[in-house]
């Protein structure tokens, strides 16, 4: 008796078939694993970049509407009109913006340093008119500067300079 031929794949045909198989698999994971690698570097990017923004939009706007910016023992205290303050305060690793009772707010910064100056000029003083800040700052490696500028008018300039004077400031 005859038995009829059946058309089949050898057991060397399959192992090949499964041994490229298994190449296209690895490859495709491969691929995934680092696309998944690259999208959280990007993450990380955005968000330190999206915290710089921040930090910078503050500042300038603080320092806009402030009536006057002093350096006090390295912090930067800005008196605004009503009379309250906004307090930035500079540590290692932080940078830290404080509304009293209102808000406080920390940006995660590495800070290398920091320039106060007033009329061109570094302003060492404690008590100090500012006019000039610069923040040089770090994160994960990458250098960020921040740099702000205030503008004052000259009725501000001479009420500063007489309470000065006079020991009300």
């Amino acid at each position: 008796m005859k038995h009829p031929k059946l058309a089949s794949f050898t057991v060397v045909e399959v192992a090949v078939a499964l041994l490229l198989m298994a190449i296209v698999v690895a490859l495709a994971y491969s691929v995934l694993i680092r696309s998944h690698k690259q999208l959280g570097s990007f993450e990380q990017h955005f968000t330190t970049d999206n915290s710089y923004r921040l930090l910078h939009h503050a500042l300038q706007h603080d320092m806009h509407v402030a009536q006057t910016a002093q350096q006090a023992a390295g912090t930067l205290l800005l008196q605004l009109a009503d009379q309250s303050t906004v307090h930035y305060t500079f540590s290692d690793s932080l940078v830290i913006r404080e509304m009293p009772e209102i808000a406080v707010d920390s940006f995660r910064f590495q800070v290398d340093s920091i320039y106060f100056g007033f009329e061109a000029k570094p302003q060492i003083k404690d008590g100090g008119l500012v006019d000039e800040v610069r923040l040089y700052l770090q994160q994960d490696r990458l250098p960020y500067v921040l740099h702000q500028e205030k503008m004052y008018d000259a009725a501000t300039l001479i009420r500063f300079f007489k309470r000065i004077k006079t020991g009300t400031y």
